[in-house]
Formats: structure tokens, sequence, C-alpha cells
């Protein structure tokens, strides 16, 4: 980036991490704060390499804020689109402070080009030269019917396209009298009928086409627009007999003197801001107007549509209309579908299934694709000899088009809370051998089967009542109307076990477990500690643990990553499991609250924040507490200060630990917060910090006093 790109980034950067703090709840806080200890890396590293920022930043953010579960109802990441995405007028796209802030571009066509400008109140983009660019010239293939043009098809470098074309779009900001006089009068204002250009699009566009090798592959439409009797069209129809042409020239006679720069300066735009480039675009002017912004796109060649020589906008508008009548986008499942078969990649992370070639650049592709391909063999797995089939058989939805209804998870769902078993940090981390995904793949499905054979088998002990704990698919209902079916097969309980996993098989393989494959029975030792749950007590699926929410979910996998932790032992009774009265004990307290969690300064001594000596203060979180929780200070009166004025005190998490670490206990359970200085504090005798955690079954408060 140059520097002042770098610094719009960080300041935007910095804006919006500091609004979806303002409007998160608690359940969402874990990346968010990662997301801005991350940004301070880059800040205090004076990081301003692209590459670097996208994978350091960029591309887990960008994956967080655009990623949505369609599968459950008022999901966290939903509620943070309607307070803040969905009012953004720009997408969250590489690139979109300087689009923001219209900061000049140097990608255009020709070496007479100046810069681009090009921003929210004008999308198109302003072009201005230092004289007159030699004419565009395109070859063209005429289509026939009923021995006529209908049009022609081509190709040419997008910038060439862009130089040369404006989009008939109808005018931000119309009034509601305005458009009903159209609608009246058809043939008034016939050069504006397109939808106008929205930000959104190009940025993404733009982000798309700039990670290499994404290109083009459907056609961009243009044709030439209308102009009265006498006036000049700049475009030159050329060659061919019988009024077919093989070529047509674009003169770029059409600039006129830059009213801002003046001088020899010319621009494609008037005074009023009416855009003089006489070709219009009627399909492809996203593709075009994101492309300019991209180093790599706006250099690329584009398919052309060409429509003859007087088409006119009826003839053209027609098509517009078939075309966006027409067409509909693929569902989440079957892009996926379509993505793994025929291996592509993409500028998304969650949508990379291109192929792996050893590098960290297709780390994520070969993530993705193992995660698919994982849910699809366990789909089909028939389980040890002794059941009629898998643990998981049938049980993932792939497509929307399956039949299944009673299905635990979507394979959309499936891939983003497994994909990182397949990362460097996983339990299947990638070697520089790009074929180990296809020699190893058959090892991995079936040790993540013997996983699920393990619980299923933990689960369905004898229970003396004749009932299973986990069902399979030709028996699991969809909803749970008779109580039967198990909390832990809820779509969204059943995310624990995808999370819990690569910590059970570190467990197993940091015990000296050599065997290339893990074994059912050794897994079941692993997960030892969650036997004796009742999944089907009414207390765990009625009132507390069930729902679509963020919060049960995630406090049973807190509970159960807590139960883990006593290591590989006898589970305690399921009256001690299930009891409402031992707070914060592992593998106990299911429906139990929580204890308070301990708050101490650091160093112990020093409690009060000078200027030149902010105050540390350590929350420990409390055992089957979830890692999120909530700090605020108060002055004398209990009025909470601005969380402004000290540093990280209003959302922070327990950092998770890398399974591979020992200092798990301090990483998992502490936080620490730093109390800076600020003149409102000298009027003061004493500051108030209170700390709350929370379980399902509630949550608790902590309190420190701050001394001079």
């Amino acid at each position: 980036m140059l520097p002042k790109e770098f610094e719009l980034f960080v300041k935007e950067m910095k804006k919006l991490l500091e609004t979806l703090h303002r409007v998160a709840d608690s359940e969402q806080l874990e990346e968010i704060e990662r997301f801005q200890t991350q940004l301070d890396d880059i800040i205090e590293g004076e990081i301003d390499d692209d590459d670097s920022i996208r994978t350091a930043f960029w591309d887990d953010f960008v994956s967080f804020v655009r990623d949505q579960d369609p599968h459950a109802e008022n999901t966290a990441r939903d509620k943070l689109g309607e307070l803040i995405f969905n009012k953004l007028t720009f997408e969250i796209a590489w690139g979109f402070w300087s689009f923001e802030h219209e900061v000049p571009f140097e990608y255009g066509y020709s070496s007479k080009h100046v810069h681009m400008l090009q921003g929210p109140n004008n999308p198109s983009g302003r072009h201005t030269y230092n004289g007159r660019p030699k004419p565009v010239r395109i070859k063209l293939q005429p289509v026939m019917a009923d021995k006529r043009v209908e049009f022609y098809i081509a190709s040419a470098p997008i910038n060439q396209i862009d130089a040369i074309s404006s989009v008939p779009s109808i005018k931000q900001g119309i009034r509601v009298r305005e458009s009903a006089r159209r609608i009246l009068d058809p043939s008034d204002a016939q050069d504006e009928w397109q939808r106008g250009l929205m930000s959104k699009r190009i940025l993404s566009i733009s982000d798309f086409v700039d990670k290499g090798p994404n290109l083009f592959a459907n056609s961009c439409m243009i044709f030439e627009r209308p102009v009265k009797p006498g006036e000049n069209s700049y475009v030159n129809w050329k060659g061919g007999s019988l009024g077919v042409a093989d070529e047509v020239e674009i003169d770029f006679g059409f600039l006129t003197r830059d009213p801002v720069r003046g001088g020899k300066y010319l621009t494609d735009h008037t005074r009023r801001n009416q855009d003089l480039r006489p070709m219009c675009i009627i399909d492809g002017q996203h593709r075009v107007r994101g492309a300019m912004r991209s180093h790599r796109g706006h250099k690329l060649d584009i398919p052309l549509v060409i429509f003859a020589k007087g088409a006119g906008n009826h003839h053209a508008a027609k098509f517009f209309a078939e075309i966006n009548t027409l067409s509909e986008e693929l569902n989440k499942l079957h892009e996926i579908f379509m993505r793994h078969k025929f291996t592509l990649s993409s500028h998304k992370p969650p949508m990379k299934y291109g192929e792996y070639n050893g590098t960290k650049e297709t780390y994520r592709d070969r993530a993705n694709r193992l995660a698919y391909e994982t849910a699809a063999s366990l789909n089909m797995s028939d389980g040890p000899e002794e059941e009629d089939a898998g643990a998981m058989q049938n049980l993932i939805l792939m497509l929307e088009e399956n039949p299944v209804k009673n299905y635990i998870f979507s394979a959309d769902m499936w891939v983003k809370f497994t994909y990182q078993w397949f990362m460097p940090n996983g339990p299947y981390p990638p070697t520089p051998d790009p074929t180990e995904p296809l020699q190893k793949r058959d090892d991995y499905f079936e040790e993540v089967s013997n996983y699920f054979e393990a619980f299923r088998q933990i689960c369905n002990k004898d229970w003396g009542d004749g009932m299973e704990r986990w069902l399979d698919f030709d028996s699991l209902p969809i909803r749970n109307t008779q109580g039967n079916k198990p909390l832990i097969q809820n779509r969204t309980s059943a995310r624990s076990l995808l999370l819990i996993y690569p910590l059970v098989h570190s467990t197993v393989r940091r015990s000296g477990y050599s065997s290339k494959i893990i074994s059912i029975e050794r897994f079941k030792e692993a997960l030892s500690p969650l036997g004796n749950i009742d999944w089907i007590q009414s207390s765990l699926t009625k009132e507390n643990y069930r729902g679509t929410a963020e919060g049960p979910w995630k406090s049973l996998y807190r509970w159960m990553m807590d139960s883990l932790r006593r290591g590989e032992v006898e589970p305690y009774s399921t009256e001690e499991i299930h009891s409402d009265n031992i707070p914060s004990t592992r593998g106990k307290g299911l429906l139990s609250e929580i204890s308070e969690g301990d708050l101490e300064f650091d160093p112990p001594n020093h409690t009060w924040p000078t200027p030149d000596r902010p105050v540390k203060i350590v929350a420990t979180r409390p055992i089957n507490s979830r890692r999120t929780c909530l700090g605020y200070l108060r002055y004398e009166n209990k009025k909470r200060v601005d969380p402004r004025r000290y540093k990280g005190a209003v959302k922070r998490t327990a950092n998770e630990v890398q399974s591979h670490e020992d200092d798990w206990e301090n990483r998992d359970r502490r936080v620490s917060y730093t109390i800076h200085h600020h003149p409102s504090f000298d009027n003061q005798e004493r500051l108030e910090f209170e700390v709350v955690w929370a379980n399902v079954m509630g949550q608790v408060n902590s309190f420190i006093d701050l001394t001079r």
C-alpha cells in the first residue's frame, strides 16, 4: 500500500471495529477482539504490504463479516448484519477505504491516462488524460438471424471498454413525480433505464478479480448510444459488405477540457457530470467498473456482445430485461457442490475449493475440500459390523435437493466448523506434498468416523429405559415432540462435537498413542469425562440448552471443554453432572450457575492509574463460563466511565489454547484489562471495576476497587 492508502486503511478499520464493539453482544466478541489485536500488530509493525495484511488479518476478517448461517434463526452474525453491514453504502471488500475517500487510481487506457476518480458519489468513474488517446479498435464476428446481423461477438481489454462506455442508468435521488411522468411518457429520458451502479458490487468484483486466477467468462453487452441528427457519435463501423462490419472504431474526440485541472488535461465528463463516453453498457457494468479498480483486472480481456449499429435503447433494454428476469443465483449448498466438483477457488475463503499445490496460498482450498469430503464420507459410512448404520450416516445435508429433513448439519455449516481440522494447527495439517490429500484422506475419514462411533457408544450405554441417547438417521425425529430427540443432535448443540475434536485428538496423540488411525476404543477413553450425560433429559432440552441462539450451544461447548480438561478419567454420576447447585466444577453442574471469577491487580501493590503508569487488572474465567467477559469501570457515584478513557475494558475474551501448548490454564482462562489515567479520575478517591461472566444459567459479577 502507498502511505496514503495505508493511513486510510488503518483509519477505516479502526472505525469499523469500534462500531462492531458498540453493537456486538457477548456471543460475538471473541473474534472481534482477535481482529483488534491483529490490527494493532499490523500498525505497530508498520506492515503495509498487501499480501501480508491479507494473510495476517484481512482474509479471516472478511470471512467473519460475510459469513451467514442460513440454517439457523437469529444468529449473532445475522444480528450484526442488520445493525451494521446492511446499512453500509460499501461492501467490506479490499480497497473500500480508497473507494470511500475517492483516492485517485492510475489504472486506465493508454499512456496518456493520468488517473481515475471513483467513489460512492461517482461509481461509474471519471478519467483524466493529458492528451487524446489513440482510437480503440475492436474486431467483430457477426451473429446472424434471418440474414440480418443481430449482434457481434468480440473481446477487448476491460480498460478499453471502460474508457469508451457509459451506463444508461436512472440517476440516484429521482423524485416520485418525475418517475411517474416517465412512466406516462415512455419517450422521455430514453437513455436512463438501467439500475444504478451499486458500490458494494463494484468493490466485491474488484476484490474477486484481483486475486488471480479469477476471470470473467460471461459476456459484457454494449451498444452505440443514439445521437441527435448532425451530432458526431465518435463510433465508426468499418469494413465488411452488405451492412456487416468487421471492425468498430471509437474515437476519443468526445473528451472535453477538464474543468478541474484545466490546461492540456481532458476528461470524459462535463462540468455538470454528464458522461460523454459514446458506448453504453447494458450488462456487465459492475464487472467493468469493478475490474478497473484492480491492478490485475483492468488489463484482462472480457468477452463482448456488441449490438449492431442502430440497435438503440429499445433493442438493448429488451435484452437487458430478459437477462435479469431469467437469471437466478445458486443456493450456497449447490455452489459448494459445483466448486468442489470442478475444483474452483475463490477470493472468499469459505468458497475456496481449488486444487492444492503444496503452498500456503492453497491451504484453505485443501482444508475446505477435505472437510467437505469428510462430510460425504460420514454420510456413506456403515460403521462397525454390529451397527445397522454409521453414527453420522445420512445426517449431513449436502444439497437442498436432498429429501432428508432430520439432518444434524448442513454441508456449509459442517465445513465452517471443521475446516480448521485441516489447517496448520489442526489434527491434519498440510504438508508440502500436493498429493497428500488424496493419499491420506481415507485415513482421515476413518479416524473421524471412529470419533463419532466412540461418542455414540458412550451416549448409548444401558440407561435402563430402553431409549438411546444417539439416534440413527431413520429414528432421529425432526422435532422433539415426543421428548426423545437428544440435545446433542440438535443442529446448534452438535457444533460442540466439532469444536472439541481437536482437543480430543490431541489428548490421544500426546499420550503416546502411535497407531496410524485412532481406534474407537481409544477415542472412548479420551471422551470418558463426557459419559453419563442424559441428552434427552427435559431440563436440558426444553428450558436451557435448546434453541438456535449462540448462548446455549456455546455454554455447552465450554462445559464440555472444561470437563475434558479433567483428563481421561471416569465421568461423574448423572446426578452430579445434571446438578443445579454445583457451581464451576469441571465435569459437574451442567445446570448450575457459575462462581464469581477472581480479580487481582498485577502487580498487587499498584492500584491507581497515574499519568506515567496504568493499572493492570487480571480476570480469571470461572470454570464452565463462556469465554467472553464484559468489563465496566465506574466512578464513586456508580456512573460508568466512558470506555474510550481506558484500554480494552469493554469486551474481552479469554484466549483459547492451542492444542500443542502446555500453559492452557493461563491462556484459556485469564484476560487482562489496562486502566489508563484520565483527568476525570483526579477528583475521585476510588474507582470500581466490574467484570461479568456468564453461562446459559445466568451471569455473575466480580468487583475490585481501585484506590489511591
